[in-house]
């Protein structure tokens, strides 16, 4: 009986030990779940940034210009990603994917556990929306359609299934990974624009933040024209840390605009900001109050992007006189040749430059091609090339003249929010006077100077500059494509452009002239690309795109100026930057966080 009752009572604490480890393990479950989804130790903090424009807009398919790209980096996620270290692709909103054997046939696996903003559910919709009703719809604008067609044929891209996408290309396409990366746009959100045609004006800087949609790690908070964008942290982002909190660390982000550079340095000295793009002339200031101000500059090497001097050639806008000059070849050698790139390196970059010669940046350790033809100051070589084609001083005013007494006068125009360009055109201006050309220079701001690049037309020569950052050359074909949205120095009009003012010729005339006109070398680059992109192997790549720099160094329609070194000051804030040359410094922004005194 002792004994009986002995054992009931054992198994009775067996049950209960048995019921509390249970329990003690469920309670270790819900606390892991709980913990998933709170902020770890590393989350909170606001950071403070500064840019030197507006917006344009919030609509990342049919704006080009850096102002709004940098505006919605932080709010669309694409189905890939590039590493801003190793240059890899890595996945992001599709999290793995295969290909057929011929390399004709993709097929994209997409997360399921995304959602919009709004708690909408990412699909494979809003994959075939982006593609297929946005990027490759003829009515809506969009420079993305110029990377995802080759010979005019594009991509088929259709749903498998709610979260499988394939995509078929019709021969074999090597940057598929990287251009695939375009950020994603909500279905739900945007289709009746594209079908009431309100599209290419949706999503405008006067629409109210909480509208623009996306799945990044931040969500648009506030915009303020004139004086600040604020960012909150997307608190379902789907990225998460290797303890499985979720990303980013960081709770807010301002970005507040400041056009004057001297005014960004200044913000920065008083700590109203948390980094700044150190102009190379005021490197040796910035450098020498680094230990007080308890910031770190961080050397990027030669920019990836860069900046040139344009003449445009759209015979639409530009009188037949002065576009005879801009298309003359040895106009524009004249042009190069009378550069002095070495005095802007010391004048406008304290020596802190180096020239450029090719569209490719020096910094590119793979497509870059190094023996492209340079052009080194000579201002004789100039006059040379000039008195060659016929251009002469027949009054003895000290400016030339060509045809029939026609003085060689033009404006060149930049952008006023960009010290370093405004320096340049200075020189620029007084290089090309020296040679007999009268020239006019005059600034715009940014935005003004888009529209009319991109809209009206209306400008003859221009000190411009484009963004770097891409490691694949065939992300600048919508620039060398003569059809491309970026082909600034001789534009083909869409129809609804053209029929904007009263023609003689029909849009199809004009076509057809514009086509005449194209010289042979731009239907090479073209050609070139169409080649380069099907072509798998990198060292046979190298072929096509050293030919498309040989060719562009010698006809000369963008004329490469100075590309500077690239320095970032960051306050000494952040842990977890890995700072690249092609990428910067906040490429990784969603993993950084806070040291404990600034969250």
């Amino acid at each position: 009986m002792t004994e009986f009752a002995f054992g009931s009572k054992m198994r009775k604490w067996i049950f209960f030990l048995f019921v509390l480890i249970v329990c003690s393990g469920c309670a270790k479950k819900t606390i892991t779940e709980e913990k998933r989804v709170r902020p770890s130790s590393k989350h909170g903090g606001i950071v403070v940034f500064s840019t030197s424009s507006d917006p344009r807009s919030f609509n990342a398919i049919v704006s080009n210009e850096s102002s709004t790209s940098e505006a919605i980096s932080y709010i669309f996620d694409g189905m890939t990603r590039t590493n801003g270290v190793t240059g890899d692709v890595e996945p992001s909103l599709a999290e793995r994917w295969e290909y057929s054997e011929d390399g004709l046939v993709w097929t994209f696996y997409l997360r399921n556990d995304v959602v919009w903003f709004d708690g909408v559910p990412f699909t494979a919709d809003d994959v075939v929306f982006t593609f297929n009703d946005l990027i490759y719809n003829p009515s809506i604008p969009s420079s993305m359609r110029d990377l995802l067609t080759i010979d005019g044929q594009k991509f088929e891209i259709r749903k498998m299934d709610m979260y499988t996408v394939e995509v078929r290309t019709p021969v074999p396409y090597a940057p598929l990974l990287r251009h695939i990366g375009v950020g994603i746009l909500p279905r739900h959100r945007l289709i009746e624009s594209v079908e009431g045609g309100t599209f290419p004006v949706t999503w405008g800087v006067d629409t109210p933040p909480e509208e623009i949609i996306g799945t990044g790690p931040y969500r648009l908070a506030e915009y303020v024209p004139a004086q600040k964008l604020v960012y909150k942290r997307n608190e379902n982002y789907w990225r998460k840390d290797r303890d499985g909190f979720r990303l980013p660390y960081i709770d807010q982000i301002v970005t507040i605009i400041v056009p004057d550079d001297n005014v960004q340095i200044a913000k920065f000295q008083a700590r109203e900001v948390d980094s700044l793009r150190v102009r190379p002339k005021d490197y040796a200031y910035v450098k020498s109050i680094q230990q007080k101000g308890n910031f770190t500059i961080y050397d990027l090497g030669p920019a990836f992007g860069s900046t040139f001097i344009m003449f445009n050639q759209d015979q639409t806008v530009i009188d037949p006189v002065m576009l005879a000059w801009f298309r003359d070849r040895n106009f524009r050698k004249a042009v190069a040749y009378a550069i002095d790139r070495e005095t802007i390196i010391n004048n406008v970059y304290s020596g802190l430059g180096v020239a450029q010669v090719s569209p490719v940046s020096k910094a590119d350790p793979i497509f870059h091609n190094a023996d492209v033809r340079s052009y080194a100051y000579d201002p004789e070589k100039a006059k040379n090339l000039l008195k060659e084609s016929g251009y002469v001083d027949s009054n003895q005013d000290g400016f030339l003249e060509k045809p029939e007494g026609h003085p060689v006068k033009f404006m060149l125009i930049t952008n006023s929010n960009n010290s370093e360009r405004k320096d340049m055109a200075l020189i620029v201006t007084e290089n090309l006077r020296a040679i007999g050309m009268d020239v006019t220079y005059r600034t715009l701001d940014f935005n003004n100077l888009v529209q009319k690049l991109d809209g009206t037309g209306e400008w003859e020569s221009m000190i411009l500059g484009l963004g770097g950052g891409n490691l694949e050359p065939h992300g600048g074909k919508n620039v060398w494509d003569p059809s491309g949205r970026l082909h600034m120095w001789n534009r083909k009009l869409s129809k609804d452009q053209y029929s904007k003012k009263e023609r003689e010729q029909s849009y199809d005339a004009y076509v057809q002239s514009w086509e005449d006109h194209l010289p042979d070398w731009e239907w090479r680059i073209l050609e070139l690309f169409n080649q380069g992109v099907q072509e798998l192997v990198e060292e046979k790549r190298k072929v096509y795109y050293y030919e498309w720099q040989d060719i562009v160094a010698e006809e000369l329609p963008l004329i490469y100026l100075v590309t500077p070194k690239n320095y970032m000051a960051v306050r000494n804030k952040f842990i977890g930057l890995k700072p690249s040359s092609f990428a910067g410094v906040f490429h990784n922004f969603d993993e950084l966080y806070l040291k404990d005194e600034y969250r």
